[in-house]
């Protein structure tokens, strides 16, 4: 009798109001890797196309919570993006996680390579969703 694995491959964002920050894991679902920066304006038919492609079936989003714990501003931002891009892929799975400091990670990884931050917003956008998505995979451990 033949074996089936079932892989899950997972994409994690990072929405921005200027960008939406892109990572994807390995076909084993195991490890984040930065894939892309969408314009925030068109990047809910982006990530459709990117779920379609890639065989995505779960998506891992940042929650921008203050330090106190409680809803940030921009909560009701990635809400709304959420219930768009879940009226065009209702098939997938959201899950939510704490990303409070995952864009302050990424601009202090990214300076550890002499980059400028402030040229190189987009992979400080990714390197932020590369942080939120392998914080969730960690959690599954």
């Amino acid at each position: 009798v033949p074996i089936s694995i079932v892989m899950t491959k997972y994409l994690g964002l990072d929405i921005g109001t200027v960008r939406v920050g892109v990572s994807i894991t390995d076909p084993s679902g195991s490890i984040a890797f930065p894939m892309s920066t969408f314009p925030f304006d068109v990047a809910i038919d982006e990530i459709a196309k990117v779920i379609e492609i890639e065989g995505i079936d779960q998506i891992v989003v940042g929650v921008p919570y203050k330090l106190s714990g409680k809803p940030g501003q921009s909560v009701e931002l990635v809400e709304s993006f959420l219930t768009k891009l879940l009226l065009e892929k209702p098939e997938v799975t959201v899950h939510k996680v704490d990303e409070r400091f995952s864009t302050s990670l990424a601009e202090k990884q990214l300076k550890s390579t002499n980059r400028s931050a402030s040229k190189s917003r987009d992979i400080i956008d990714q390197l932020a969703a590369v942080n939120i998505l392998q914080t969730f995979l960690d959690s599954l451990r």
